[in-house]
């Protein structure tokens, strides 16, 4: 494969592979360890690895290649992502960067990279440089309440309804002991028939699409504001089972795990995204401030974007006729 009539399968068995997966089939992958391979191809193959979820094939195949392009290290990145190698991630990244600063994703993975290494100077200044590469978007913001089954999403769409953010829900299905305020869904995103498109058209207003799926999602380009419910594991295990009528069954640790994986992933992704803002909104910290008057830093935090994204104050008085404390059980 080294000559450009011998790369040419390389290049075919890529495009069949693309599109296997875009239907859901199966693929054949290469042997990498066997075949020299162009760098370009190797790219290709390299991208479509990240999207298939192949991070040990894909560590195989950059092993040989030399890291003096962007396009490599962004690769490296990834998949030091993948296997939670901060220090790495963020070796690659300022590397990347320094070849070719305009970058906006990449600077965005530094700013997650500096907050969990625990620089959030450095964090601010990944991000103000990330969104300082992107010309101003003047288009309203598309609003996503997101979060596992049982965190607070419905909590989360009428807050933002209160707020003037109208919900996107056809009410099919109707208001129950669960959810007296109702669900607050729509059809279309729960049987995965929407497009980007369709999420364009509903800029201003908010859809519910819940963990982990999100990260699946067929999103616009432009402004974005991911609400991310949080709950304690054990509350949200348990109420998960109230509404399956399981209670007693076991509660596991491996439960938990997948879902902070899965919101991990989504703010990952999301702070890659220079147009996104993710404001995490904790279930006990709303019960908290609605029935203590006790406002916690997260919470404080969470209203100060709302307040930015909105132009208007939110703040604990938001609350006010949203939540039913007395409703909750866990």
């Amino acid at each position: 494969w080294t000559t450009h009539e011998q790369g040419q399968p390389a290049i075919w068995a890529y495009y069949r592979a693309l599109v296997a997966l875009s239907k859901k089939e199966d693929w054949v992958l290469p042997n990498f360890t066997s075949h020299s391979i162009e760098v370009s191809t190797a790219i290709l193959w390299g991208r479509f690895l990240v999207k298939a979820d192949q991070f040990e094939a894909l560590h195989r195949l950059l092993e040989p290649i030399a890291k003096d392009r962007p396009d490599v290290l962004n690769l490296w990145l990834r998949y030091y992502l993948h296997v939670e190698n901060w220090e790495a991630a963020i070796e690659v990244g300022l590397k990347s960067t320094t070849l070719v600063f305009h970058q906006p994703w990449v600077h965005g993975a530094l700013a997650w990279l500096f907050i969990k290494t625990g620089d959030a100077e450095a964090a601010h200044t990944a991000k103000a440089v990330q969104k300082a590469l992107l010309p101003d978007d003047h288009k309203v913001p598309l609003f996503i309440v997101t979060g596992p089954p049982r965190s607070g999403t419905s909590l989360g769409m009428q807050l933002l309804k209160s707020l003037g953010v109208l919900p996107v829900t056809d009410e099919t299905r109707k208001a129950d002991e669960f959810n007296a305020a109702g669900y607050f869904e729509h059809e279309k995103i729960k049987s995965w028939t929407f497009d980007a498109n369709w999420l364009e058209g509903l800029r201003g207003q908010s859809v519910k699409i819940v963990a982990p799926l999100l990260i699946k999602a067929p999103l616009p380009e432009g402004p974005k504001v991911i609400i991310a419910m949080r709950r304690e594991g054990n509350a949200l295990m348990q109420s998960q089972r109230h509404l399956m009528g399981a209670e007693r069954a076991p509660l596991h640790w491996k439960e938990m795990d997948r879902w902070e994986k899965a919101h991990q992933e989504m703010t990952l992704l999301f702070t890659m995204d220079a147009q996104a803002a993710v404001v995490e909104l904790w279930f006990e910290d709303i019960m908290e401030a609605a029935g203590e008057g006790k406002v916690s830093s997260r919470l404080t935090e969470a209203f100060a974007v709302l307040t930015k994204v909105l132009n208007k104050t939110v703040d604990i008085s938001s609350l006010k006729g949203v939540v039913k404390t007395q409703l909750r059980r866990f």
